[in-house]
């Protein structure tokens, strides 16, 4: 038997009694859960509701390519669908290591196709600029060849 067996016995052994250990502390937990039927039949009917005017408070969305790419989706037919709701304003972000993926070469153009589609289906728009932060935390942008160290 090598040492890398034993090693690797030991490391297997250790990650079966954590995942035993764990699953025992759950199982009380689990047991406690009920799931309910709703109160109220769900049903779509939301999509249809009109949507009143609030004085100067204005209704609106905010876009994240990077969000809609995680879900699987295409950025340009997902904007084009939710231009489509009935909202004021649209919340956009400039990504700025997509803005500028290498030193000195700029490309704006998929910032301004989101902004062409926001104007002429007639949202009003908020662009948020800057390479920390864009939208929540924690989300860095900024290009890589402007960091001396990479963010942890």
């Amino acid at each position: 038997m090598h040492i890398t067996d034993k090693i690797s016995r030991r490391a297997a052994r250790t990650v079966a009694l954590g995942v035993g250990a764990a699953c025992a502390l759950t199982l009380p937990f689990a047991l406690e859960m009920r799931l309910k039927q709703p109160a109220q039949r769900l049903t779509d009917a939301w999509q249809h509701r009109q949507i009143e005017p609030r004085g100067s408070t204005l209704l609106g969305i905010s876009f994240r390519p990077p969000q809609v790419a995680t879900l699987g989706l295409e950025a340009r037919a997902t904007l084009r669908e939710l231009l489509n709701y009935p909202f004021q304003l649209i919340r956009l972000g400039a990504y700025w290591n997509e803005i500028e993926p290498e030193p000195g070469t700029f490309c704006v153009d998929e910032l301004d196709r989101q902004i062409d589609a926001a104007e002429q289906a007639g949202k009003q728009i908020i662009l948020c600029l800057g390479p920390l932060k864009t939208f929540s935390y924690p989300e860095f942008f900024v290009p890589m060849h402007h960091l001396k160290q990479p963010f942890p």
